[in-house]
């Protein structure tokens, strides 16, 4: 997925296809959806222009910035493991600015309108390559995640979506062509009515039994 290499890759977007159009959908959505807090104006421009902006230059989407993990070698891999290669947050104003890149890529037309969205949910992006070839439902064992605030209180992810799975390439240690199966996984959390508990740790297990513990202060992330 080489997410935590700057941008994620036009190429790479035939991963994420399956869970954007999801994501897509819902955010459309969220401007009707009863008991919400949208995004004010000026983040809604500002998201609209930088994503329009970033399909212009066709030099992939930065996510940089909002990354909680990511391994320092996403070339390279390890025979038959399965890895999180980054853990990446999805603000408000993330997820429109990536759904006004996506559709502007596609040279699909859209307004501000169309980018409307919730300021009380937080999604979280699992970039994951499976074991080898064979594994192509390794997302699958991927567990449902959790937020843990100040104070303990936890909350568990509203709903969970995971992309199609694409055939990539990687060099093993040796320098040898391995095939993995890509995808990611995507937590989303309704956090209405907690909005004064900004630092908290995401919590999950990945399809090798790992458990990642990922702390976090939203207050950091546009």
């Amino acid at each position: 997925m080489r997410a935590q290499h700057v941008v994620i890759e036009p190429r790479t977007a035939r991963a994420l296809r399956g869970s954007t159009v999801r994501a897509l959908a819902l955010i459309a959505l969220g401007s009707s959806a009863g008991a919400t807090s949208p995004l004010d104006a000026h983040d809604v421009r500002d998201a609209l222009a930088s994503g329009r902006a970033l399909a212009a230059a066709l030099r992939g989407y930065p996510v940089r910035e909002y990354l909680l993990y990511s391994v320092p070698d996403a070339f390279t891999v390890k025979r038959g493991e399965a890895a999180v290669e980054a853990v990446q947050i999805g603000t408000p104003f993330e997820r429109a600015r990536w759904s006004a890149y996506f559709l502007a890529l596609q040279g699909k037309a859209f307004s501000e309108r169309d980018l409307s969205t919730r300021d009380d949910q937080l999604e979280f992006i699992v970039y994951a390559h499976s074991r080898g070839p064979e594994d192509q439902t390794f997302m699958s064992r991927f567990t449902t995640a959790s937020l843990t605030f100040e104070g303990g209180r936890e909350v568990h992810a509203a709903s969970v979506a995971r992309s199609p799975a694409s055939l990539d390439h990687y060099r093993d240690a040796q320098g040898r062509v391995e095939f993995r199966w890509v995808g990611t996984v995507t937590y989303r959390f309704d956090l209405r009515g907690r909005h004064a508990a900004d630092v908290a740790t995401l919590r999950f297990t990945d399809a090798d039994g790992h458990t990642f513990r990922l702390p976090f202060d939203r207050q950091r992330y546009r």
